[in-house]
């Protein structure tokens, strides 16, 4: 009896069992069991490290796929997975090359500007810069050592363009060569030596061996290829195998060596820009012998888009007027008519109702009309809106002006019959009115010293003149005074006669004067006893006979202060409408960095100057084109440097 209820409490005890494993093995809590993690070495989806990764399945390796994708390997969960990438540097032993130490060719005192030769601040880079790409290196069993160095060509930075390119500032193809690499033994090698064969040889952190194709007349380095060079020729390279594979030429590459192969204490390796590479803003150039250095044009310092430019568009409205939009040294935006037309060829200064602009100081200015004023740093375009010429006394006397760009409206401050002071912005100008008309002038500047072609500030400090042919009277100017980029200049006027003298040189109805201020010129001619007419010359020396806009920037790295003259054209009707014919640069005789067109677009035509200043030409209208100018804060310059590749 025993015996069978202890054989029955075993079978309960085993059904329980089963059940318990049943329940389970279909409950949620249910855990699997373990399995082995993946495994990854370079710590997961790494470029520039080369790994190992492992799951269930077995190992993997990364690998190069080609000369620039990596082959990946990381866990995704417990299983490796292999996903490609493109190394923009190259793959290399199993990871993705990238950049190390950098060389700036500049300093932060001595920059690189525009038609600069990119080897003007830094001529070369040796070991002491880069040590671990100059390493100093032995071979023949150290018997011979030799360094190496990069030495830089005299190639300028320019505006340029290529082929079906658009324009961009770069380093362009130049007879020069764009760097060279020297390598200088401490002996005399006689590479053609049996006993050099299959010895190995660093070059600039890349392993060669010396082929055994090497002979009296070419040296043949042996690595993932056999390159060949050859005295006063370019590199060559070919397959190892087949052994008769065809040999290919690395571009733009020369090969020169120091005597010959039996005796040379130096090879150089020199290296070219190509019309295929082009080292242009924001872009690098991989050496394509070594390939363990980049030359890298990273950017302009201030970049067309830039925040730091700001724009200066000139535009045709109708056919017989153009307006001008900029912002003021205050950051007021207006766009304003600045040129009209009568219709018949003749063009003045005047807003789009035929208000004159008026551009000489203590000329009269009408109810309506404008007055620039300047005091040499800030100007202002007024307006006059009223003026109230009491026939008693001056105390209900009123003259109000209009402030063009911030809209402010100024009541003259009246101290006597006829004269008020204005104050703007802790500049004084004295007033004169009368019934019709008042005159204006820089207030302590002497009644006889005239300004003419006063200046307005832009908002990142270019100045900005408004010009026409002007007539002035000399008969109470004891000097004009004209702005030169950075301030008044004053030119001494003495009548003598009929005829005068401007600058100390006489003017006749058969002679005239020219003046210079700052990059720009003037031309003074006779218009009668007393008064002379004033022409701006272009940059070819001709008079200038239509309004236009002269744009002074601030002092560049040469200490000048150079400036871009907008002309005009257009009889103004329908059949010939008025328009920007061009926009002069100072810098270069208006030859340089000039009137390239856009592929992208081909009715823009782009020009930059030393300043940086990116002039656009718009030709989409044949008959009246517009201009757009983004003038930069400071002076562009460049960013160029060299780095390693590790």
């Amino acid at each position: 009896m025993k015996k069978v209820f202890f054989n029955s409490t075993i079978l309960m005890m085993i059904i329980a069992l089963i059940g318990t494993i049943v329940l389970a093995i279909n409950s949620p809590l249910f855990f699997s069991p373990v399995v082995a993690p993946c495994r990854d070495t370079d710590g997961g989806i790494n470029l520039t490290l080369a790994g190992t990764a492992c799951d269930t399945a077995g190992c993997a390796q990364d690998y190069c796929a080609s000369t620039s994708k990596l082959a990946e390997y990381s866990c995704s969960g417990n299983r490796k997975v292999l996903n490609t990438h493109i190394c923009a540097l190259g793959c290399l032993n199993a990871r993705c090359r990238y950049e190390g130490t950098r060389y700036n060719l500049y300093t932060a005192s001595t920059k690189l500007y525009l038609n600069d030769s990119i080897n003007k601040v830094r001529s070369s880079v040796t070991r002491t810069i880069l040590p671990n790409l100059f390493s100093r290196n032995s071979f023949n069993n150290g018997t011979v050592y030799y360094i190496s160095y990069i030495s830089f060509g005299k190639i300028p930075i320019t505006f340029s363009k290529l082929l079906n390119n658009d324009p961009k500032v770069g380093v362009y193809p130049s007879k020069s060569y764009l760097y060279n690499v020297s390598i200088i033994f401490s002996n005399n090698v006689n590479f053609s030596d049996p006993t050099l064969i299959n010895t190995n040889f660093t070059l600039l952190r890349r392993d060669f061996v010396i082929d055994n194709e090497t002979n009296f007349t070419r040296l043949v380095l042996r690595d993932d290829k056999k390159y060949i060079l050859e005295d006063k020729k370019p590199i060559r390279f070919k397959q190892i195998s087949p052994v008769n594979s065809s040999e290919v030429t690395l571009k733009e590459t020369l090969v020169s060596f120091s005597g010959d192969l039996q005796n040379t204490n130096k090879i150089i390796v020199q290296v070219f820009d190509s019309n295929e590479q082009v080292l242009t803003e924001g872009s690098y150039l991989v050496d394509p012998f070594f390939g363990t250095f980049k030359l890298d044009f990273n950017t302009v310092s201030i970049p067309e888009n830039s925040l730091q430019r700001e724009s200066l568009a000139i535009n045709p409205l109708g056919n017989d007027k153009i307006t001008l939009t900029m912002k003021d040294h205050r950051g007021l935006e207006q766009t304003f008519n600045w040129l009209k037309s009568d219709g018949f060829g003749s063009s003045i200064l005047a807003d789009a109702n035929g208000n004159r602009i008026n551009v000489i100081e203590m000329n009269p200015v009408g109810i309506l009309q404008y007055s620039v004023i300047s005091n040499g740093v800030k100007g202002y375009i007024l307006k006059v809106l009223n003026i109230t010429n009491t026939t008693t006394g001056y105390i209900n006397d009123i003259v109000l002006l209009e402030d063009l760009f911030s809209g402010q409206i100024y009541n003259l401050n009246i101290s006597s019959e006829g004269n008020g002071i204005l104050i703007i912005e802790n500049s004084t100008y004295s007033v004169t009115y009368s019934n019709s008309d008042i005159k204006i002038r820089q207030s302590g500047i002497s009644v006889g010293n005239v300004a003419i072609y006063p200046p307005i500030e832009s908002s990142k400090g270019a100045k900005i003149i408004l010009y026409e042919p002007i007539i002035s009277s000399i008969n109470n100017t004891s000097s004009f005074r004209i702005f030169n980029g950075d301030n008044y200049i004053s030119v001494p006027v003495i009548i003598s006669g009929n005829s005068f003298s401007i600058g100390g040189q006489t003017v006749t109805p058969n002679s005239s004067v020219i003046i210079s201020s700052g990059k720009v010129s003037y031309e003074f001619t006779y218009d009668s006893p007393f008064t002379t007419k004033v022409f701006l010359r272009d940059v070819s020396g001709n008079k200038i006979t239509k309004p236009g806009i002269i744009i002074f920037e601030k002092n560049g790295y040469l200490s000048n202060y150079e400036g871009l003259i907008v002309k005009t054209e257009g009889i103004g009707n329908s059949a010939d409408g008025v328009g920007v014919d061009d926009v002069e640069m100072t810098w270069g005789s208006n030859l340089i960095f000039k009137n390239l067109q856009l592929n992208t677009n081909p009715s823009i035509y782009k020009s930059m100057d030393i300043w940086g200043s990116i002039i656009s030409l718009n030709k989409s209208n044949v008959d009246q084109y517009s201009s757009n100018i983004k003038y930069n804060v400071e002076q562009l310059w460049n960013s160029i440097y060299v780095s390693e590749i590790v």
